[in-house]
Parts: C-alpha cells; sequence; structure tokens
C-alpha cells in the first residue's frame, strides 16, 4: 500500500505523539501534564526542611493540599453569576430601537407641503416587532408608533411597510422587496 505524503506526515505525528505518551508513562510515571498542589503558607524554615533521605508525613502533605476542589459542574454553575438577569438577546431589538425620540416636529410654515420629498428624507429601512410593539428604522433612527415627523405621524407599521398621515394625506412607505 503506497502512503501519500499528507498520511506520511499525519503517521509521523501520530507515532510521536504516541512515544510521548509511553514516554510519561514508563519515565515520569504518568504525573507530566497533571497539577501540583501548592501552598500559600508561610515558607519552611531551612532547619525544618525535609532532606531527601527522611521522607515527608502523609499527614504534613494532606494539611497543605486543599481537601475539595470545586469540581467542572460547581464552577459552570457559577460562572454566570457576576452578569446581569437581563442578558441580551440577539434575536430582540437593542435599547437603541427602543431609544426616547425627541419631541414632535411642527410643520414647517411657509413651505408646501411635499409627499415626495418627505418620503425620499424619511426613508424606510427596517421594521421589526418585538415585546408586543412595532418599531420601524427610518432614516437611521428607530422611531415606533405615533412618532411626528413635519406634521406627518407614524400611524402604521407591518412586516413590509409603513403608513404616515397627515396634512391630509396618507402615505404608503415599502420595503424593497430586494433587500
Amino acid at each position: 500500500m503506497k502512503l501519500s505524503r499528507q498520511r506520511k506526515g499525519l503517521l509521523a505525528v501520530a507515532s510521536a505523539a504516541g512515544l510521548l505518551v509511553l514516554a510519561d508513562q514508563v519515565l515520569l510515571g504518568g504525573t507530566a501534564g497533571k497539577p501540583t498542589s501548592a501552598s500559600a503558607a508561610a515558607p519552611v524554615a531551612a532547619a525544618e526542611a525535609p532532606t531527601a533521605a527522611a521522607p515527608v508525613p502523609a499527614t504534613a502533605v494532606a494539611a497543605t493540599v486543599p481537601t475539595t476542589t470545586p469540581s467542572l459542574a460547581d464552577r459552570l454553575a457559577h460562572a454566570g453569576r457576576h452578569l446581569p438577569d437581563a442578558t441580551p438577546d440577539a434575536f430582540r431589538p437593542g435599547p437603541r430601537w427602543r431609544a426616547a425620540e425627541p419631541a414632535a416636529e411642527a410643520p414647517r410654515p411657509g413651505r408646501g407641503f411635499d409627499p415626495q420629498a418627505f418620503l425620499q428624507e424619511h426613508r424606510l429601512e427596517a421594521v421589526t416587532r418585538g415585546d408586543g410593539q412595532a418599531t420601524a428604522m427610518i432614516s437611521g433612527r428607530p422611531m415606533p408608533l405615533g412618532t411626528v415627523r413635519r406634521g406627518m405621524t407614524l400611524r402604521q407599521i407591518n412586516e413590509r411597510g409603513v403608513v404616515w398621515a397627515g396634512h391630509g394625506v396618507r402615505l404608503h412607505d415599502r420595503l424593497d422587496p430586494d433587500r
């Protein structure tokens, strides 16, 4: 059986990994990669330090090793405790969509109302429904029902468009179907 260059490389990497595991188990007694215990206790004086000939009693070691280590499940259960209860949902509109709008603008005196100019100035970009209310993104600003702009009131928001009413006319603005 002929092996491709890629398979030969994978075989070499797998062989090296196997040899490392074997060396860990045989030569190092299987301790490589395992955590070791540490103590924050005061340093041991030179007179009290154990020598290589004198083994350390098991009770002395047990006193420095923490008796309970939290399990992964316990750590995961407590991991999100610092987060606020109302973590934002990626599928709901953010606070910018529900931002308070400035006071309603009064109609501009001395000018006639041009519906086409109004629709160009207030271009519909998106529509969302959430928390029982609909909001339209118009010219980069979130606008809920009842918003008044240049004497026109946002009367209706549906899935594909909005309806403005005022100045004796009703204007329907729909989202571009190619979006």
